[in-house]
């Protein structure tokens, strides 16, 4: 037998005592509350509710119908709280980062927080290519090429610029290279550069956390390039220590360019170069991606602008 509306509808007027306030509470017509009942009795061969002026009320046998209905409906009411619970998002997220977006993420996740009271957050500066099956992480931000991996969800996160810079100090003592917005003319720029090279010779070199950092690869790849190896005056593991020494003057140093734009004390020494920019990308395993928790977070830098076909600068 198959009558779950039956009997809710019958449980519904065993509680409220009228067929009118039985219909008012399911949204349905008191006709279609009438043709439940008697389609029920029928099914059961036995009479539920007597029927008198005043209302319906229940037979022996709908009293028992009662009975049973209410434990029913208990256990309703459990699964319609976990499934309410899902979407309040409760409990922590794991995310695995990187320093050149985490000002990025972190808005986001302000506005996360914002709407969700109950939840945490966990933020790994350090990542690897193992945290999301290891579930270290629900959501790894990761730079470079775009994972290719099939139980990985990617999407396109921000595309962070990088260049040489220097703080105003340091400039003073060594001088800024002449004509450097002039580089069309091959002997003018080989002259420039040249100079550029004895110029300076303190540098700061960012080594990231992780053997996949590629940001890194980039400046290391540069320096070795320039002859440049053998100067450098600091390494540091941290993007935000390479910053401040740059800002300190200690030397030059390559950092993404969002991280020095609103300093008036920063100068860029060098043209920015295309191959010194990478992509970002956001990574979820196929089996976390479709999480409330994942989603919510989703949501929230698809509102911002990120995620979509145009990749944002930062």
């Amino acid at each position: 037998m198959n009558k779950w509306s039956e009997f809710h509808t019958a449980f519904s007027v065993a509680r409220l005592g009228t067929i009118s306030a039985a219909a008012d509470a399911l949204r349905v017509h008191r006709a279609t509350v009438i043709r439940h009942i008697n389609s029920l009795e029928s099914e059961l061969d036995t009479k539920l509710f007597f029927r008198h002026a005043r209302g319906y009320s229940l037979t022996e046998a709908g009293e028992d119908m009662l009975a049973t209905a209410t434990i029913v409906d208990k256990h309703l009411q459990k699964l319609r709280g976990l499934s309410r619970q899902e979407t309040k998002i409760v409990g922590d997220l794991a995310i695995s980062s990187h320093e050149v977006v985490d000002n990025v993420l972190l808005r986001a996740l302000l506005a996360y927080k914002e709407k969700h009271s109950r939840a945490s957050i966990t933020l790994h500066s350090e990542w690897s290519t193992s945290d999301l099956e290891t579930r270290r992480a629900d959501i790894s931000i990761q730079e470079g090429e775009a994972p290719t991996d099939l139980d990985y969800v990617v999407l396109p996160f921000a595309r962070a610029h990088f260049g040489l810079y220097a703080n105003q100090s340091y400039l003073k003592q060594y001088g800024l290279p002449q004509s450097i917005g002039n580089m069309a003319n091959q002997q003018l720029k080989t002259a420039t550069k040249n100079k550029f090279n004895d110029m300076y010779q303190d540098w700061i070199h960012n080594r990231g956390p992780v053997t996949e950092d590629k940001f890194s690869e980039l400046f290391q790849e540069w320096l070795h390039s320039e002859g440049h190896s053998s100067n450098i005056v600091l390494r540091s593991n941290s993007i935000s220590t390479a910053v401040d020494a740059i800002k300190m003057g200690i030397g030059v140093g390559f950092c993404p360019q969002s991280f020095v734009k609103d300093d008036p004390d920063i100068f860029a020494v060098w043209p920015h170069q295309e191959q010194w920019s990478l992509n970002y990308w956001i990574v979820t395993h196929v089996d976390a991606h479709s999480s409330a928790k994942v989603q919510a977070v989703l949501e929230v830098l698809r509102g911002m602008g990120f995620l979509g076909r145009a990749v944002p600068a930062i």
